[in-house]
């Protein structure tokens, strides 16, 4: 082998190894050792290979720019467009420039073409691919990148290599960035798998990639409204990660900083996030500076303090060039336009982010952007501002995003207590209501619902006072109803009549009134009535209730 040649393979083997390297020890350190190597490079080649291990070590120790500079002189040292390393440092380019916003000002560059996968070189080039793509919110062709790369939800060793190889650098970012496109589009069950794929490994794993989950499941609890998971989960991975100026404990910070925002703590939220992210922000990507500063926003505004929340916004405001931080930018303007009581403006920003995040594909930052909209119309509009945070939380809870459904579902009952004829079902609901309404579904009566919940039945009778206040019912068969826990299965074992009375109990009407509905006498539809209860084995027309809304539209 020449001296070209040897130098070029060992610029290779510093490029693979060099995500776990930094990902376990100092990347700071990493690079400077990587930068020499590149400068004592005797030829072109081994140069731009090394430049684009010193770019990932860039990026890992949160020195973007510094990062595109250095994929950048790799790409022009790689002479060669139908080489490999001129591919790795086009792939690097594209990642660096995403993460930095450096494209935006330089003019994009096509993105390089993936090379065979059995080619050296092949799933780095993928994983710097993917970053791309995920830095510049293009969660789709994230996907399929990943997707694509042969591997399974948690494998960290090549693609066809045995279980027991050595963890592969790419293999195992890719999973990362699998994890968190699979969080953020509420996907736990694969979030899961690729947990439980790389603990099959854990011991040749960088603690740092554990994090992350550990990051992501403090996330998801907030999301979920667990307090007091997503508080214990906090906790380790702030006393792990403070501090560490490392893109994944960074990356693992913010997440802890999202949560505390989805569980309200917006003061907290954002001093963590400050801590971590630098006082400039500097230590993250355009993409989270812009999140970032959103939440820097609601913060001051929360504390009364205009002036800083304007300042905020001003600085912001240079980032909504780039597309991925647009819609952050934009809902920022329009809480800091709804503070200044200019609610058509703040109204208008807010469908703008809506529109930019549909777009993306950010269901969760959609229904925020829709949030924002609701709040503009309070005092102009309120019947259509309570329609738009009904939707909010109905389409959180399908979500499962509990904490915003709780945000919106608050906003909402504080609206119906000063506007008259508001009607909503189960979503605008507190947490307890929803609890007392599925077990008046079930049939059960107050002072039973009293005991399975530890309450008084006097607090019960409250409870269902409030559910028929919210929802306009007339009765506690309406209000079941409306919760609909039951099956169809059920319903079928009732005769054609008996699920018509049914159907009329859910729709609240009484015993006299469904025998002049149906030309009966009152005693025909009391004997129905105990002979439903009987099949379906409830204790009251309110359970009957909620067995028939359920099961009424798939029902000869």
């Amino acid at each position: 082998m020449s001296d070209e040649a040897d130098e070029l393979d060992r610029a290779w083997i510093d490029a693979e190894h060099t995500l776990l390297a930094v990902f376990a020890g100092d990347a700071r350190a990493h690079l400077r050792v990587l930068e020499a190597r590149r400068d004592g490079a005797e030829s072109d080649t081994a140069r731009a290979v090394w430049g684009v291990a010193a770019a990932m070590a860039a990026v890992i120790a949160c020195r973007f720019d510094e990062a595109s500079v250095h994929a950048d002189r790799a790409l022009r040292s790689a002479t060669d467009p139908a080489s490999a390393e001129h591919r790795l440092a086009a792939a690097a380019v594209s990642m660096t420039d995403a993460m930095s916003g450096a494209q935006h000002d330089q003019g994009a560059r096509p993105d390089p073409p993936l090379p065979d996968d059995a080619g050296r070189g092949a799933l780095l080039v993928r994983y710097l691919r993917a970053e791309a793509a995920l830095s510049s919110g293009a969660f789709d062709v994230a996907d399929a990148l990943i997707a694509d790369a042969g591997l399974e939800p948690g494998q960290v060793v090549a693609p066809k290599a045995p279980p027991d190889a050595p963890v592969d650098g790419a293999a195992l970012t890719l999973q990362l960035l699998w994890a968190r496109s699979s969080a953020f589009h509420g996907r736990a069950a694969r979030v899961r798998a690729i947990h439980d794929g790389i603990q099959a490994r854990s011991a040749d794993v960088p603690p740092r990639a554990h994090l992350v989950f550990l990051a992501i499941g403090c996330y998801g609890a907030a999301l979920a409204a667990d307090r007091d998971r997503a508080s214990a989960l906090a906790d380790v991975v702030l006393h792990r990660a403070r501090r560490d100026v490392n893109y994944l404990s960074v990356g693992s910070c913010i997440y802890v900083g999202w949560a505390l925002r989805a569980l309200g703590q917006v003061q907290r939220a954002a001093a963590l996030l400050v801590a971590a992210a630098g006082p400039d922000l500097h230590h993250c990507k355009i993409w989270d500076r812009a999140f970032i500063s959103e939440v820097l926003v609601e913060a001051a505004l929360e504390r009364g303090d205009r002036y800083g929340a304007a300042v905020i916004v001003d600085r912001a405001t240079s980032l909504q060039r780039y597309p991925v931080a647009a819609s952050a930018v934009t809902r920022a303007r329009g809480a800091m336009a709804r503070s200044d009581g200019l609610d058509d403006r703040a109204k208008g920003l807010a469908s703008a982010a809506v529109l930019l995040d549909q777009r993306a594909g950010a269901a969760t930052e959609v229904l925020r952007g829709r949030l924002l909209e609701a709040e503009a119309l309070l005092g102009t509009d309120p019947v259509e501002a309570a329609r738009m945070l009904e939707t909010v939380a109905t389409e959180a809870d399908a979500a499962g995003n509990e904490s915003l459904r709780r945000h919106a579902a608050q906003k909402w009952r504080a609206l119906q207590q000063r506007t008259s004829g508001l009607v909503a079902g189960t979503a605008v609901m507190t947490a307890r209501q929803r609890e007392v309404v599925a077990l008046v579904a079930e049939g059960h009566s107050n002072t039973a619902i009293a005991q399975v919940l530890f309450l008084s039945a006097r607090t019960v009778q409250t409870h269902v006072s409030d559910l028929l206040r919210i929802t306009g019912a007339r009765s506690r068969a309406e209000v079941a109803a409306l919760a609909a826990p039951g099956s169809t299965s059920a319903m079928i074992a009732l005769t054609p009549r008996q699920r018509e009375i049914a159907r009329l109990i859910a729709r609240g009407l009484r015993n006299s009134e469904i025998a002049r509905v149906l030309s009966v006498s009152d005693k025909t539809v009391e004997n129905h009535v105990s002979e439903i209860l009987r099949r379906l084995g409830r204790r009251s027309r309110a359970g009957i209730a909620g067995l028939a809304a359920a099961g009424e539209a798939p029902l000869p």
